[in-house]
């Protein structure tokens, strides 16, 4: 059944295979008859998810664990625009950056600071965001991680961190207990999004912030690569939205709507490796520097393969 709209009926798409781990999982996506939406079918059990993240899964990592240094340009927007005032002391002064300054923030989903308030990781891995954010000044710091060795290492940050997945986690917060809510590349590799997203509404306050990573799949790199395109992740990737169907799942919930497109000559780089034709052997050898032409154009198209959201709590409703 389409997470999205309900519909029961659906059309065969591709068939893929793990590539990024070779963990011998398949997967088939199908398309929604009704409103187009993509997604795994059949999905694996939940209580076989683990078996998707092998002991290498980046994200899970102590690698991952390191607070990012700040530059002092950085501190100076977040002083100026987003309420970080406690950062201006050996902050950059001038503004003439800000609008890239800005771009980045939002990519990297930098919250608007409220003091004393509350914030939630959805998905935090081994605590990177976490430690980003106890920099900054957040003081009172949740997260929710389903790899038991990830959330222990999150949980040396020293935020109360919940082993389990969203779908079980989420629901027992009280409604709008959070003043912010982070969400970096996670609502793809759930299966009914659209249920966590309202769960996420519910549990934010009235104006309070959410900020949501994610790939599309109307992208350049989906359009050039195909099946294999990177943001597939099979059998990772629940759901493989367009931008349509992410303003459908944050529709009638959040306001203030910001999106900003990511650099990713990552993902062009592993996509050539998996297909492998003689182009994409040059995409390889080239690397990263070269492929960030591809990736500046595609954001700027508004068509690259990983976005950032920043949104506001509907006030009602």
């Amino acid at each position: 059944m389409c997470p999205r709209c309900g519909e029961e009926r659906t059309r065969h798409i591709l068939d893929g295979q793990d590539h990024l781990h070779a963990t011998g999982f398949h997967a088939s996506v199908v398309e929604c008859s009704r409103c187009g939406l993509w997604f795994q079918s059949p999905r694996l059990p939940r209580a076989r998810h683990g078996e998707l993240y092998p002991p290498e899964y980046a994200p899970h990592g102590q690698a991952a664990t390191a607070a990012r240094a700040l530059h002092p340009a950085v501190r100076g927007y977040l002083a100026r625009h987003r309420g970080y005032g406690h950062l201006a002391a050996n902050a950059g002064r001038s503004p003439l950056f800000d609008p890239i300054i800005g771009w980045r923030a939002g990519t990297q989903l930098i919250p608007e600071y409220v003091r004393g308030g509350r914030i939630l990781d959805i998905g935090c891995g081994s605590g990177g965001m976490l430690r980003l954010l106890r920099a900054l000044g957040w003081s009172d710091l949740h997260g929710i991680e389903p790899d038991p060795a990830a959330a222990a290492i999150a949980r040396s940050t020293g935020a109360d961190v919940r082993q389990g997945t969203v779908e079980e986690i989420l629901p027992a917060y009280p409604a709008a207990h959070f003043d912010a809510i982070v969400a970096s590349m996670v609502i793809e590799h759930v299966a009914d999004p659209y249920a966590v997203i309202r769960e996420v509404a519910r549990t934010l306050r009235p104006g309070g912030e959410l900020l949501l990573s994610t790939v599309t799949r109307d992208s350049m790199e989906a359009a050039f690569f195909g099946e294999y395109w990177a943001g597939f992740d099979f059998p990772r990737h629940m759901t493989f939205f367009r931008n349509e169907d992410i303003r459908a799942l944050l529709a009638g919930r959040f306001d203030r709507i910001r999106r900003f497109p990511q650099l990713g000559p990552i993902d062009w780089i592993r996509s050539a490796s998996w297909r492998g034709h003689p182009i994409d052997r040059l995409i390889t050898r080239l690397g990263r520097r070269a492929m960030l032409g591809p990736a500046i154009a595609a954001a700027l198209v508004g068509r690259s393969t990983r976005v950032s959201l920043r949104a506001r709590r509907l006030r009602v409703g």
